[in-house]
């Protein structure tokens, strides 16, 4: 996958538009049909060339932004990886 590239699965994410990108990947916001719910979805470019420490550190964005009860803020969902 390069940068500025969905991810390939339709079935469970359907990409609306990019909401933005950085120097790793592209967020998009998308609408997910297994929850029904609009998402921000982050995809990580293969060619940012991650690390394992980075890999770490993403998850635990994920875990910190899942503990957070805030009305401004949305729902984290679960973190995953393809490859």
């Amino acid at each position: 996958m390069t940068i500025g590239t969905p991810p390939s699965d339709p079935t469970r994410f359907v990409i609306e538009r990019e909401a933005g990108r950085g120097g790793a990947g592209v967020v998009y916001r998308a609408f997910d049909p297994v929850t029904e719910r609009w998402v921000a979805l982050k995809v990580i470019a293969a060619e940012a060339g991650l690390a394992r420490t980075d890999e770490e550190r993403l998850y635990r964005e994920g875990e910190l932004l899942g503990e957070l009860d805030h009305p401004a803020s949305s729902e984290p969902w679960p973190t995953e990886c393809s490859s």
